[in-house]
């Protein structure tokens, strides 16, 4: 499920570091036990916990002057998760609010909408898609030292299949049937999103890729790639 939010931000800045104030948003909107587990705990699958949700970047015409995000028209912005009671009570929370906080400012919600699963299954497995947040992918050493991964890299789509596998092996038993690989890379841009005092590196990008039906599922709903609960790896398919 995909829910759709549009945000009225007026004349208001909005700081260039939003991740985690949206991040709070939803933990806000969900009850108490729920935004727990959430937060918290998560699905775990062989020593590894995964949050099982994704937002977007915020969507629309806006500038800049150095301070912030001035939008010129209403915001957009999309949650999507696999969980449909985590969506119901943010569907539910927002729509019953009216308005959403961000940092220190309140703005109304002028549309909170359920969207169409838009995840269409083709024979031939092939997909393309676009970030509507960037993807970031890496490893950290025994020194703590991050490589973060080109999505051009074999290391980027070793990264994207093992975290698709331990996400799947959450909700199913095994995974020796599914399959996931990159066709072709388009349009990639890297960019540094400041996060809770953390510098990520991570790439708006347009990609062909072929992939099992679970694993599509799985993409579309919970993100590509790593740190989806903060905002990142939210894709979109193109038909």
């Amino acid at each position: 499920m995909r829910l759709k939010l549009v945000i009225d931000t007026g004349s208001s800045c909005i700081p260039y570091e939003y991740h985690g104030f949206l991040q709070a948003a939803i933990y806000r909107a969900l009850e108490e036990k729920k935004a727990d587990f959430y937060h918290n705990v998560g699905y775990e699958s062989h020593n590894r916990h995964y949050k099982m949700f994704v937002f977007s970047d915020l969507k629309g015409n806006y500038y800049s002057d150095g301070k912030g995000l001035y939008f010129k028209e209403n915001a957009k912005w999309y949650i999507s998760s696999l969980d449909p009671d985590f969506m119901n009570q943010l569907y539910i929370y927002f729509t019953f609010q009216g308005k959403i906080q961000i940092g220190k400012e309140v703005f109304d919600l002028v549309e909170v909408t359920p969207m169409v699963d838009e995840v269409r299954l083709k024979p031939s497995q092939e997909y393309w898609v676009q970030t509507l947040s960037p993807v970031t992918c890496y490893k950290t050493d025994e020194k703590k030292y991050t490589t973060y991964f080109d999505p051009k890299s074999s290391d980027f789509e070793n990264s994207v299949r093992t975290n698709l596998e331990g996400k799947l092996l959450t909700v199913l038993p095994d995974t020796e049937n599914e399959f996931f690989e990159i066709l072709e890379v388009q349009r990639s841009k890297m960019r540094i999103v400041k996060y809770k005092q953390m510098n990520i590196h991570a790439y708006n990008v347009r990609m062909k890729i072929r992939c099992s039906d679970n694993y599509l599922k799985i993409l579309m709903h919970t993100g590509m790639g790593s740190k989806n609960s903060a905002g990142f790896g939210m894709l979109k398919l193109e038909y």
